[in-house]
């Protein structure tokens, strides 16, 4: 993600440095739109694989626990409590509460604004906000062609270097539960 960002806050410098008419910003634009494509699409990707990720981990806990129970994710929040009571399994609490704030935080953004973007928001409009601290974030506001008693909305994604820390404190947490229980 460093690079694809670097990469974006160089051109974009490189842009702002040029007269609006100036040869050199026209010349740069089509550097400005890869380099902005570019990490749009690696922020993307994050949430595709953190995504995977939590699959895979729904999948370590069923296994190391011996059951088929949790399945996917989803079933980490819902069925881990009574499984873990069922088989007297402590410390679950802490994997229950990240799993679920996770499960949020990745799913919706996922599933409607990079996955299946077409067909759930297919005139939204996307773009990348720059915080004051220079981080990027994916954004989603506004409609193409708005209908009569549409409104638009705005939403960001999460800081990817937040939702990587997340996704990795979340692990541990699993890793750490999981432990107890390993001959």
């Amino acid at each position: 993600m460093d690079g694809a960002e670097a990469d974006y806050r160089q051109v974009s410098a490189l842009m702002e440095s040029f007269e609006p008419d100036a040869p050199q910003r026209r010349a740069t634009a089509a550097e400005a739109t890869i380099a902005f494509t570019r990490l749009q699409y690696r922020i993307d990707t994050l949430y595709v694989f953190a995504r995977i990720l939590l699959d895979d981990i729904a999948v370590l806990l069923d296994r190391s626990l011996g059951t088929d129970s949790i399945g996917t994710h989803k079933g980490v929040a819902k069925n881990l409590p009574e499984l873990a009571q069922a088989r007297r399994v402590v410390g679950y609490q802490d994997v229950v509460s990240k799993a679920g704030a996770l499960t949020e935080r990745v799913r919706d953004f996922r599933d409607d604004y990079v996955v299946h973007r077409n067909i759930n928001k297919p005139r939204a409009l996307r773009g990348l906000t720059t915080d004051t601290d220079g981080r990027h974030r994916l954004s989603v506001g506004g409609i193409i062609d708005p209908k009569e008693g549409e409104t638009a909305e705005y939403i960001v994604s999460d800081h990817p270097e937040e939702l990587m820390v997340a996704l990795y404190e979340y692990l541990e947490s699993v890793l750490d539960l999981i432990e107890q229980y390993q001959p």
